[in-house]
């Protein structure tokens, strides 16, 4: 059973950064929809603690690192759509070495999903190319490609 006293501040604030700048990457995406991708980030979030509840880490995870109550976000200024990307996968990768280091299997396994559910939870947040939020995609072709980068980022498919 791994816990928060595993790690230090740094590596804390890490697995809490990783599903955020996920989430940040796949708004970024496409166009449109901002309050409802952040809305579905902090409904994901919140239903990850039933959902992902399992292990003693991810417990503490969710409640510790819950967005609308963590210090320092950043204001976005200077960011560019690269950056955002390459920081959410960069800390996405960082969060799983460690994490395959520390954690025990199902932790492990039960973080990744987390990640990936968060992240979709705000691409299936704002349907794209339709008329009047009908018929459109549920998911566009670029929040794809990065869901694809995120899992790739995590492990998956490797």
């Amino acid at each position: 059973m791994t816990r928060r006293d595993s790690f230090s501040a740094e590596e804390w604030a890490l697995l809490g950064d990783a599903p955020l700048a996920a989430a940040a990457a796949v708004a970024v995406a496409s166009p449109g929809g901002g309050r409802r991708e952040a809305e579905a980030m902090m409904s994901g979030w919140r239903e990850a603690g039933r959902r992902f509840g399992a292990s003693e880490l991810m417990t503490e995870v969710v409640a510790a690192l819950d967005p609308e109550r963590r210090e320092g976000g950043g204001q976005g200024a200077g960011y560019t759509y690269n950056s955002i990307v390459d920081e959410a996968l960069d800390l996405c990768a960082r969060a799983v070495v460690m994490l395959r280091d520390r954690a025990a299997p199902d932790e492990f396994e039960e973080y990744r999903a987390f990640v990936i559910h968060i992240a979709e939870q705000v691409a299936w947040a704002n349907s794209e190319s339709g008329f009047l939020g009908i018929g459109g995609e549920a998911m566009s072709r670029d929040e794809r490609q990065i869901m694809g980068a995120i899992a790739r980022a995590l492990g998956y498919g490797r």
